[in-house]
């Protein structure tokens, strides 16, 4: 049996409650401090975090609304240094031993969650979601530690220029961009443009905002080997997922 811990439900603070949790965090000067302990920041880097790891919550609390209770402002000092959050919650994780960890973060938690992992002795299968950005965390980590990282991806490989989308796109960044540094990022957005432009042309005249929305909920869209569809009820656009990890060179591999 492979043993997994999976962070694939980690909750986010809006907006909103990451303010709240800024001005909770004023000493009687107004100055921002670390929650933990109370060093003036004074204008250091501060981050805000879960203050119990989500990897770790039941599944009943993951179903709750977060609230500011949930969350807590922390120094770099606090976080990221020797004794700082970030190690004590590796050292909680290590506990169980995973054989694979599925990471809900961005590149720079995700770098540094892994190098304090591998040095606690732990070398599960590290897997994270396509948000990474590929070519951001090797840059972040370096392509030998990124080495064997797994990402999920939502796009199609924007090397394969045997799908039609791809193979347009590509066409258009060597047109207009003038490079052939394709990306995951990339091929979103023009995906999200060429999807945007039909469900006008779907439109018709007279564009208004309802007549957008009825056109893209109410269509299926194939752009050139990848489809959409959206209804009233769902939004998810697309089911494509695949499987990729970061090469010794830091190329991304399927």
């Amino acid at each position: 049996m492979v043993e997994v811990l999976a962070v694939s439900t980690r909750r986010e603070f809006t907006r909103n409650q990451r303010e709240q949790i800024v001005e909770r965090s004023k000493n009687e000067r107004g100055e921002i401090c670390c929650e933990k302990c109370r060093q003036v920041l004074a204008g250091k880097p501060h981050e805000i975090d879960h203050t119990i790891p989500e990897a770790l919550r039941p599944e009943a609390d993951k179903r709750k609304p977060l609230t500011i209770a949930d969350g807590q402002l922390l120094g770099l000092c606090c976080h990221r240094g020797p004794e700082g959050k970030t190690n004590k919650d590796v050292a909680q994780i290590a506990k169980a031993n995973p054989q694979a960890v599925i990471m809900v973060t961005l590149f720079k938690p995700t770098a540094e969650f892994v190098r304090q992992m591998r040095k606690a002795g732990q070398s599960p299968q590290f897997s994270t979601l396509s948000p990474i950005g590929a070519d951001i965390l090797v840059a972040e980590m370096c392509a030998k530690e990124a080495h064997g990282i797994g990402i999920s991806q939502a796009m199609p490989y924007p090397w394969n220029d045997t799908l039609p989308i791809v193979k347009e796109y590509h066409k258009a960044l060597q047109a207009f961009a003038k490079h052939g540094n394709y990306s995951y990022y990339g091929l979103e957005g023009f995906i999200n443009a060429k999807l945007m432009a039909e469900a006008i042309r779907k439109t018709g005249k007279d564009l208004t905002r309802e007549k957008l929305v009825n056109a893209l909920e109410g269509s299926n869209f194939d752009l050139g080997g990848y489809k959409l569809g959206y209804t009233p009820a769902s939004h998810n656009g697309s089911h494509f997922v695949d499987l990729t990890v970061l090469s010794r060179d830091g190329r991304v591999l399927r």
